[in-house]
């Protein structure tokens, strides 16, 4: 009969004498109560939590500030002319027989400057001059018969149509003697003479050209987002390129912007009594342009300094570190 052998120990035994364990707990107690018993060394404290920080308030400086009124500037270029300008010509066909006045001079409204000579106008003015006689003495001598019943009603109408006929004709030879003096239309300069003793001249011949040159206009062309800081009345400045200096007033403002430019034509009248302004030269205008209320602010300074106290309108408020005012924010 066979035995089985016995299992064999794989050789983990226990230890025997005093547990591990629960040594370490107590030497471990022991060495914390004898810590928090022991003296502690001066200046040295416990770790401190971190204090919390308040959160930084920016400071914000204000002054008071004042409305002042303001223009802003508007500036165009343009050109002088006058503000008159005429041709005088020849009415009816003759000769210049006689000059006045030479090219440049000064003349008044009225005055002669050149009459001319028709052929045979003396002999029809004599004509129609005695005609003219003898139809008024005819008139009255026949209403002087009828009134004693020696003439009849036809001879008195005879005499009438008579007497009309030579009015008329003489009507015509003064206005024809008028036409051969030619007078100044307006105060002004000869700036022209087209005419020499002699030449014959026909019905709208030109003689004599004549400019109004006591006043000026500046003719200009003002953007059409300008247009409305123009009022007429408006002062304005004017330097000619001659280097002469006025200031003149806006009389002119057209209604409808010039389709190729779109900008408004714009006249600018400038009183030059002494003739010392010259017409037909470039000018650079000067305008005042439409006038607000201002104020000279210094801004809140934030920090470093971020606003530079430039001036804008009045109200001046701060939002989100950028400067609002009433209109329009920076």
């Amino acid at each position: 009969m066979n035995h089985q052998a016995a299992p064999q120990s794989l050789g983990f035994q226990k230890p025997r004498g005093i547990p591990i364990g629960p040594i370490i707990a107590i030497a471990y107690t022991a060495a914390l109560a004898g810590w928090m018993l022991s003296p502690k060394t001066p200046g040295t404290l416990p770790p401190r939590a971190p204090e919390q920080t308040a959160p930084q308030v920016q400071s914000v400086r204000t002054i008071a500030s004042q409305a002042r009124p303001t223009t802003r500037p508007l500036n165009a270029r343009g050109e002088t002319r006058v503000v008159r300008r005429a041709v005088i010509t020849s009415l009816v066909s003759g000769i210049v027989g006689e000059i006045l006045v030479p090219k440049g001079s000064d003349v008044l409204q009225g005055d002669i400057i050149a009459t001319l000579r028709i052929a045979d106008f003396e002999a029809r003015e004599a004509e129609a001059s005695t005609a003219l006689g003898e139809t008024t003495r005819t008139l009255e001598n026949t209403l002087t018969l009828q009134g004693r019943g020696l003439a009849t009603e036809s001879a008195l109408v005879g005499a009438r149509t008579a007497q009309a006929k030579a009015e008329a004709d003489w009507a015509r030879i003064v206005e024809e003697k008028n036409d051969m003096t030619l007078r100044a239309p307006f105060d002004g300069r000869i700036n022209t003479l087209d005419i020499e003793l002699g030449d014959a001249l026909s019905p709208g011949g030109r003689i004599a050209g004549i400019i109004d040159d006591t006043r000026l206009i500046v003719a200009v062309s003002i953007p059409q987002d300008r247009i409305s800081d123009v009022r007429p009345g408006d002062s304005a400045t004017v330097r000619l390129s001659t280097g002469a200096t006025g200031t003149g007033t806006v009389s002119f403002i057209s209604a409808e912007a010039d389709r190729s430019t779109r900008s408004f034509p714009v006249e600018i009248l400038l009183d030059n009594p002494d003739g010392a302004l010259r017409a037909g030269v470039g000018a650079d205008v000067s305008l005042n342009g439409q006038t607000f209320a201002r104020c000279k602010r210094n801004p809140c300074r934030q920090d470093a300094g971020k606003f530079d106290g430039a001036q804008l309108p009045c109200e001046n408020h701060f939002e989100h570190g950028r400067h609002r005012d009433g209109n329009r924010a920076s």
